[in-house]
């Protein structure tokens, strides 16, 4: 009794590399359009779980690792990693987004504490509004020097 190598190559290895390839095409869609990429990477990923179960449970079940668990699980973590890189870049270009569009809070209390500042020294006796840019100057050096 002799196994035919060419149906399990044309049942599962074939598919499951074809299932890799299809998940790598998320590389070259855009980053923007997320429904598309989400969608792709799930339904490679669930399918490749699919069709790993089914190889499973057509072979005898044994107690070391068969070379198609082996295939298997390298495809899967191929798709994995796919969507993964998904996730991540999805995130970057996040939160490259919301900075470019709001300040960071951090500058937001630099600004506000420079506007106590000089309301302060506006208000204090002896300084006129005609010092404000001097004070400003002044300041922008004391800054840089500290943060150096």
């Amino acid at each position: 009794m002799e196994r035919e190598l060419i149906f399990y190559v044309m049942e599962h290895y074939v598919p499951s590399a074809l299932l890799v390839i299809l998940s790598w095409v998320s590389f070259w869609i855009g980053v923007d359009v997320t429904p598309a990429r989400a969608s792709l990477g799930i339904t490679t990923v669930l399918t490749l779980t699919t069709l790993s179960s089914g190889a499973r449970a057509n072979l005898p079940k044994v107690s070391y690792i068969k070379a198609i668990d082996v295939w298997m699980f390298t495809c899967s973590f191929f798709t994995f990693a796919a969507l993964l890189e998904f996730a991540v870049t999805s995130f970057l270009h996040k939160k490259g987004q919301d900075r470019q569009m709001d300040p960071t809070p951090r500058e937001n209390k630099k600004n506000k504490t420079n506007f106590m500042e000089l309301k302060e020294y506006l208000q204090s006796p002896g300084n006129s509004h005609r010092d404000v840019y001097t004070h400003k100057m002044d300041t922008e050096a004391r800054d840089r020097k500290s943060v150096v």
